[in-house]
């Protein structure tokens, strides 16, 4: 009681008077707190705190603070007493009042809970487990509250709010320093000129750091400040939302410099002109009012290669331009594994456009082929044969030249085998251009990659959705067609290519053979279909999925192998498909990534009509089943110093190689059958660089090692070109590669059982060394010319070799070597759009090393072509004759030394669009002349008679519709 009299007293002293405040809400708050003192003296403390906390509601006051935390000291709430003696401590009063107040303090701390609490920065709004609960106060704050775990709740303007949990004891203090999150907003920067100063609100403050155009401020109403040398400052007002971002887009006004002007002057009037990326007129012209300094200058027409250099402009003078603006260079990728310019591409390029290919009605590679330099084809009414620069072995169906569908190698790894027939698609209707590269590319490609690579790259779909159907009728009752869908926007771009063909072939076959079994006619056993279906696919701009199915049959009529002439039933089937996915990105760093990863199956059926012992009809088969899988890495490095290097690494695993071969026979010692089935690993690692010396040289620079671990192990192969540009309209290219070809399963392994084949011993990889010199001279814009030299070295060349005693034939290794040099001579005129002329010829002596010359080589080759728009769009009329001199046949001891194939092949046609109805038309008439050589082909087992006659003349007509 006299504790409770003593508080009173010092409420008593403590009391001020109440502001005069002559309203009835003073008189209400001093009634109150004069009746809080009564009852709070007669014990009755709960009611006296309730008047004490009314009072204190309408006039605040330290005197009734004071008798607030008393009341609620006494009723034990010790929690809430604390928070009102320490809310005291914060205003102004007399030191022995404060005291007072700091007694009662220090008498509760030893039974409470307390928290002190700070922040970074200080002044955060403190909560306790909710903010519904009213704010506690601000940091830095001691708290009392219950024993336990409680959450508190920081708030301050322009952080995050931050949320945290504290243990606290009776009778301890909880110490509790949190770093608050400043809030940030972002500022996205686009305008010219491309570099500039930001500032924010003042002129006078630190500039804006702005990274890729991107940069962090505060949230808020800001001025911004932007300016740069040589340019009109501006301001502008943003809003910045906080964790938003704010767009500022800006022009600076030039500041007027000195002017001068250009004269600008090209070999075509009408081309346009830019100055610093910007048009500024056409040629020939004047540009008035160009800023002094220096400038880059564009001048550009259609179809021609943009004229570029950096230019001057002196304060009142005239600067003078005079462009030559050549026609625009054909682009290769197979040179490189990247887009080349065929001038930049280290080896000897040519490249078939699209508009050829229609012009001329091609439906096949090798119809294309055919007529490019030092190229030639061969018939053996199986497959298509390609031979480049005088080597093309009867039997070996291209296993020396690398066939690439959009970069992806369509080769049989089995046989080796690159079709260029309807085994590669029914017609080229999709095609946007064929590359050939000449010489050695095992550097890029690994094996197979000896004499040449052919890349036949295909169409990119237009913007928008489209489909195009199209046909052709043709003689010996050929009927293709082929259905396109194609759809392509900003995120990239979706073809579907189907097409089929059907030919009842030649009627009547005559047989070269002489008389006997393989002689006569043959009859109705030259048919052919072939269907084909391709996806290509592209997401946004790295990403590329390419897939493909072509099925292929074909009739024999020459009696192979031993079958039997005129009878019906010996054909082949083959079936490929592939799937590839592939990424290639450059960053903005210069550092490029290529990346793919593939599957490839292949499968074979021959069906062979074969004469038993007793003379009787006995079908035999051989099959061929391969599956593939591989993965390819490749590094571009970024450009430093004139250097472009690269460095891949590939690998293929081989799950699958499966040969099989069966021979009934109702005599068993004659029945016989084979099969080999095995798998095999290649690693291979390559690099490379070109390095630009100057603006006249580039050494270019590359080597591959290829690793065969289940078979003959390692091989290494280089490449070096040095490419000079000696004079202005001048290109010389020095070129030295080296390449290897690795022995094909089938002609380690394959056995029929003595009837044509047997296996071969072991055998080594074969190689070539080639050097190579090319000048292109370009004699004016229009006509450029060309000429080349180059000599082959080649050893182990794996060949069919007939064993007489056994009445096989086998693969082996050619002890000699084998040369081959030529020179080659090529013109081209390009007169304007849709307009060609050109004629090439080519020398070439292949010979072993005896001297003989090589079988189905031809020491003279050439061509000349026309193609002339009659009716520009309408009607373009289009001719060539392609010469070929006679060649050796296979030379063994039932065939001697035969000159054969003479030929003269004339071609026309007409073709155009009609734009208004979106069609196209052609009509062709092939082998004018009808001439029908023999060319050369395999073995006397393998083709009776050494030679296979061609095909005579035909006619095609073509139409197609474009939705």
């Amino acid at each position: 009681m006299v504790r409770a009299i003593a508080a009173l007293l010092l409420a008593s002293s403590l009391s001020l008077p109440f502001a005069a405040l002559a309203d009835s809400i003073a008189d209400e708050a001093d009634f109150r707190f004069r009746r809080a003192a009564q009852l709070y003296k007669k014990g009755e403390v709960d009611e006296a705190l309730s008047e004490f906390l009314a009072s204190n509601r309408l006039v605040r006051n330290r005197n009734v603070v004071f008798n607030i935390a008393r009341c609620f000291e006494q009723l034990k709430m010790l929690n809430e007493a604390y928070r009102w003696y320490v809310e005291l401590l914060s205003e102004e009063m007399p030191e022995a009042d404060r005291h007072a107040v700091q007694m009662a303090l220090t008498r509760l701390r030893p039974h409470l809970a307390l928290l002190e609490i700070a922040s970074e920065p200080p002044g955060a709004t403190v909560y306790v487990d909710r903010k519904n609960l009213g704010a506690r106060g601000q940091t830095p704050l001691t708290l009392a509250l219950p024993p336990g775990t409680v959450t508190a709740i920081l708030e301050l303007d322009g952080f995050r709010a931050l949320t945290t949990e504290a243990g606290l004891t009776a009778g301890k203090t909880a110490h509790v320093t949190l770093p608050l999150e400043r809030i940030w907003g972002r500022i996205e920067v686009e305008g010219t000129p491309a570099s500039y100063q930001l500032k924010l609100d003042r002129t006078d403050s630190e500039p804006v750091a702005i990274e890729n155009g991107a940069g962090k401020v505060l949230p808020g109403d800001h001025l911004v400040f932007l300016s740069a040398e040589g340019y009109l400052p501006e301001q502008l007002s943003i809003h910045v939302p906080p964790d938003g971002t704010a767009k500022v887009q800006f022009k600076l006004a030039r500041l007027r410099k000195p002017t001068g002007r250009v004269v600008a002057r090209a070999s075509v009037d009408g081309a346009l002109v830019r100055i610093d990326g910007k048009e500024m007129g056409f040629t020939p012209g004047v540009i008035e009012s160009v800023e002094t300094g220096e400038h880059q200058l564009e001048i550009s027409a259609e179809g021609r290669e943009p004229f570029r250099r950096r230019i001057t402009v002196v304060a009142g003078q005239r600067t003078f331009v005079d462009a030559k603006l050549q026609y625009v260079q054909a682009r290769v990728v197979a040179a490189q594994r990247q887009l080349t310019t065929l001038q930049d591409a280290p080896a000897s390029v040519t490249v078939i456009e699209g508009d050829e290919l229609r012009a001329f009605g091609y439906l096949t590679l090798a119809e294309a082929l055919r007529s490019v330099r030092g190229l030639y084809t061969s018939n053996d009414r199986d497959y298509e044969s390609l031979g480049v620069r005088g080597f093309s072995t009867p039997g070996t169906y291209n296993n020396r030249v690398l066939v690439l569908f959009d970069g992806h190698v369509t080769n049989d790894v089995a046989l080796g085998q690159g079709f260029i027939g309807r085994d590669f698609a029914p017609e080229l209707a999709d095609v946007e251009r064929i590359e050939i590269v000449r010489g050695p590319g095992s550097v890029l490609y690994g094996s197979a990659a000896f004499f040449a690579v052919v890349n036949v790259v295909h169409k990119t779909p237009p913007p928008g959705s489209h489909a195009e159907v199209g046909g052709a009728l043709g003689t010996f009752g050929e009927d293709t067609g082929y259905a396109q869908a194609s759809t392509a926007g900003a995120a990239g771009s979706l073809t579907l290519h189907a097409s089929g063909m059907r030919a009842s072939g030649e009627p009547v076959f005559v047989s070269p053979a002489a008389a006997g079994l393989f002689s006569g006619d043959a009859r109705d056993v030259d048919l052919e279909n072939a269907l084909h279906a391709d996806l290509r696919g592209k997401l946004g701009d790295d990403l590329t999925l390419l897939a493909s199915i072509n099925r292929r049959r074909k009739d024999i009529p020459t009696a192979p192998f031993n079958t039997i002439f005129g009878q019906q039933g010996t054909w082949t089937r083959d079936l490929r498909g592939f799937a590839e996915l592939s990424y290639s990105h450059t960053m903005t760093s210069g550092l490029g990534v290529d990346a793919r990863a593939s599957y490839d199956a292949i499968r074979y059926y021959g069906n062979w009509q074969y004469r038993g012992s007793d003379l009787s009809n006995q079908p035999g088969n051989d099959t061929n089943n391969s599956d593939w899988l591989e993965a390819e890495l490749r590094v571009r490095l970024p450009d430093f110093g004139g250097n472009k290097a690269f460095i891949g690494f590939d690998g293929q695993y081989r799950t699958r190689l499966s040969l099989s071969s069966l021979n009934p026979d109702p005599n068993p010692a004659l029945s016989t059958s084979f099969y080999k089935k095995g798998d095999e690993r290649i690693a291979s690692v390559y690099l490379g660089d070109d390095y630009r010396i100057s603006r006249r040289v580039t050494l270019s620079l590359a080597a591959r090692l290829d690793d065969y671990p289940d078979t003959f192990g390692a091989e290494v192969n280089p490449r070096l070109a040095l490419l000079l540009v000696p004079y202005e309209d001048g290109h010389t290219k020095l070129l030295f590669g080296r390449a290897f070809r690795a022995p094909s399963f089938y002609e380690r392994f394959f056995n029929d059982g003595g009837v044509s084949q047997t296996a071969a011993g072991p055998l080594q990889p074969e190689r070539i060394s080639t050097a190579e010199l090319e000048h292109t001279h370009q004699l004016n814009d229009e006509v450029s010319l060309a000429l080349t030299g180059y000599w082959s070295r080649m050893e182990n060349l794996i060949v069919p070799v007939t064993i007489r005693d056994a009445g096989v034939i086998q693969f082996q290794n050619n002890p000699g070597l084998v040369h081959s040099a030529g020179v080659e001579a090529e013109g081209r005129w390009r007169p304007g759009r849709g307009a060609l002329f050109s004629l090439w010829y080519a020398f070439n002596r292949t010979a072993d090393s005896t001297g003989a010359i090589l079988p189905n080589s031809p020491q003279h080759s050439g061509a000349v072509r026309l193609l002339y728009p009659v009716v520009p769009e309408i009607i373009s009329f289009a001719t060539e004759l392609i010469y070929g001199s006679p060649r050796h046949t296979v030379v063994d001891d039932r065939n001697p030394d035969t000159l054969v194939g003479e030929s003269l092949h004339w071609n026309l046609g007409l073709s155009g669009e009609y734009a208004r109805w979106r069609i196209r038309y052609g009509a062709h008439i092939y082998n004018l002349l009808d001439q029908r050589p023999s060319l050369p082909a395999g073995p006397e087992i393998a083709f009776p008679g050494h030679a296979v006659p061609q095909y005579g003349r035909s006619l095609r007509l073509s139409l197609s519709v474009t939705f």
